[in-house]
């Protein structure tokens, strides 16, 4: 990111509430730095950031490192959330993330919401296992400056499950006006286009002509 156009959204988003959704790919070891750096520098200008962050890679190593030399499994090209894949990966590759995250914002008036805010369903066991749909985010702390919310929730009786960490953004967005703007950080940087081509920013009042095909530039699938 250029100088200029970083000092232009440090400038937009200054003194705001301010969601962001990172993927996984985001707080990946070569990464997280560079996120964790944007974050802080926004804080600094009185940016108080909700960040929900993801996992895949992640997910990925921590089912290596308990030992299984298959991959994890799959469904119709789905990945299953299996009682193995969600204690032998899903939850230690969210708290490897977490206590990273923690290392970095060590100075910072930060707070990591529990899994057992996060309350969800499960979606299908018998297709997706213990995968499941969130249902509402309880206590969050917006006196914090950070607040930090990871992809795992539980059910009414307490079993934990594997949740989009994109969906749990839309969860607390639709039952709370608490944010001024929201980010989804994602690998690509962007919408790709029907034209394979990135479109990094789209304007709010877009938003119509472009669901129904109408924006002469922008056209997504």
């Amino acid at each position: 990111m250029e100088l200029s156009e970083k000092r232009y959204f440090q400038n937009l988003y200054r003194k705001s509430n301010l969601l962001i959704k990172s993927s996984g790919e985001g707080v990946l070891p070569q990464n997280i730095e560079n996120l964790t750096k944007n974050i802080r520098e926004l804080l600094l200008q009185g940016t108080k950031i909700t960040l929900i962050h993801g996992a895949g890679k992640q997910i990925d190593a921590a089912w290596r490192r308990s030992g299984h030399t298959e991959e994890r499994p799959k469904r119709d090209g789905v990945a299953l959330t299996t009682p193995e894949v969600l204690y032998d990966a899903v939850l230690p590759a969210e708290e490897q993330i977490q206590n990273e995250l923690a290392q970095y914002f060590d100075t910072i008036d930060h707070t990591t919401i529990p899994r057992a805010n996060i309350r969800g369903e499960i979606k299908d066991y018998e297709k997706m296992g213990f995968t499941g749909t969130p249902v509402e985010v309880e206590n969050l702390d917006f006196e914090k400056t950070l607040q930090i919310i990871g992809f795992t929730g539980v059910t009414e009786s307490g079993q934990e499950l594997n949740i989009n960490g994109d969906e749990i953004a839309k969860v607390i967005v639709k039952t709370r006006q608490s944010f001024d703007k929201v980010i989804f950080a994602t690998e690509s940087g962007g919408v790709l286009n029907t034209d394979k081509k990135i479109v990094h920013a789209i304007a709010l009042e877009d938003i119509p002509e472009i669901l129904k095909d109408f924006h002469p530039k922008i056209k997504v699938e």
